[in-house]
């Protein structure tokens, strides 16, 4: 990438960062620039001291990764460094965790050079490093942009079906507590209460008529009113209750209470 060209006492550099042979596992990321005089002509050739830093703001702040200083070779005012030869080049997830990176270089004693900010390359050298990743757990959902991962990419099967076709029968499901009364058909439930022995905690509402035809209720226990306080009308006809000052069982006829005994 081409950026402005900065200045600095003794010298003048334009400097490009880039990442070489595209596509490759461990692709190295280069900078590059042009060191000239304060003429504007060419540096000579040789050795120059450098120090190179990373910061995350354009002024101020202590750079997040620094290296140097180091001897790089300037020919015909041109140089290259590879941040990574020699140990010690920034790490990936710098790239990863800033939206944002600056470039600083310092030729010799002089004074740093303006920053220059990174484009899109560095990033890139990030997202081609992430390819790479081998964990379980270390990605988490936030981290994953809105429709980024596709069905095509997802090597699961729908519970239930080895065929991997939705909607199947859960025939397969191992789990404990992970289906919910909401994911059950009326049929399934249906099916629950019909099942010899099985047991009901807590209160059981009705919606319609209750068909004990053929069923025998032990245990039973009938709600208990003070029916001297609880009126009877039309719709609490067939209502029985036990009563427990007159120590009756009572019935409403729809008009008044009855001792059923």
């Amino acid at each position: 990438m081409n950026v402005d060209r900065l200045g600095v006492v003794a010298a003048v550099a334009a400097v490009s960062c880039w990442a070489a042979s595209a596509g490759a596992a461990t692709a190295p990321l280069v900078v590059e620039g042009r060191l000239t005089n304060l003429s504007g002509g060419p540096a000579a050739d040789g050795e120059y001291e450098v120090t190179l830093g990373l910061y995350v703001a354009e002024s101020g702040e202590q750079a997040a990764w620094t290296k140097g200083p180091f001897s790089v070779s300037v020919k015909a005012s041109w140089f290259a460094i590879d941040l990574d030869a020699g140990g010690g080049g920034p790490s990936p997830t710098l790239f990863g965790m800033q939206k944002s990176l600056w470039l600083g270089i310092k030729i010799g004693s002089d004074p740093e050079l303006a920053r220059t900010p990174l484009a899109a390359v560095p990033y890139a050298y990030y997202a081609e490093w992430a390819g790479a990743v081998a964990c379980v757990g270390c990605i988490k959902e936030g981290m994953l942009g809105g429709g980024s991962v596709t069905a095509a990419k997802v090597g699961f099967a729908y519970a239930g079906t080895s065929q991997g076709v939705k909607g199947g029968a859960a025939g397969d499901l191992a789990c404990t507590g992970c289906v919910g009364l909401d994911e059950l058909a009326a049929s399934v439930t249906n099916a629950f209460v019909q099942k010899s022995g099985g047991t009901i905690n807590g209160k059981l509402s009705v919606s319609g008529g209750l068909d004990l035809t053929g069923s025998t209720a032990t245990g039973v226990r009938l709600e208990q009113l003070d029916t001297s306080k609880i009126p009877c009308s039309g719709s609490d006809a067939g209502h029985i209750a036990f009563d427990p000052v007159v120590k009756k069982l009572v019935y409403c006829d729809g008009a008044t209470w009855q001792g059923a005994l």
